[in-house]
């Protein structure tokens, strides 16, 4: 119901290889060996350029997450691309005040691009069941 273009589609797929694969590799060669993995996989299975087409332009990284509306029930929230950095910072921000307005141990973090990818990963595998991080 949600994903209606091709490019989506094999956007959601390398972003859950990065997930699954990605993510557990321990130096850069090997990391570099998977994204021309998926790469040469995304011509071969569909026929389209991954770097030119489907990559995220200018070193932005491929994110996704069902927290960016917080207004909405869990149950009916969606997992989708995050493209606006942006309202993305300014959501978890505002998680992040949330926090630390009910928490008396207070967290003082930056929320840095690096560190809002990691809390969207996190946040991936708390939503997956019998997820935990």
């Amino acid at each position: 119901d949600f994903i209606k273009e091709q490019a989506q589609l094999i956007r959601i797929w390398g972003h859950e290889c990065t997930r699954v694969f990605h993510d557990r590799l321990i130096n850069n060669e090997d990391r570099t060996w998977f994204f021309e993995a998926v790469a040469v996989k995304t011509k071969e299975h569909f026929n389209v350029d991954w770097a030119n087409s489907i990559a995220p332009k200018g070193g932005k990284p491929l994110i996704y997450g069902n927290f960016i509306d917080p207004t909405q029930l869990v149950e009916q929230r969606v997992y989708d691309e995050l493209n606006d950095m942006t309202k993305l910072k300014e959501v978890m921000e505002n998680y992040l005040n949330d926090y630390n307005n009910m928490s008396s141990k207070k967290m003082n973090l930056v929320l840095f691009l690096n560190a809002i990818e990691h809390v969207a990963r996190i946040s991936r595998v708390l939503c997956q069941p019998l997820g935990n991080a």
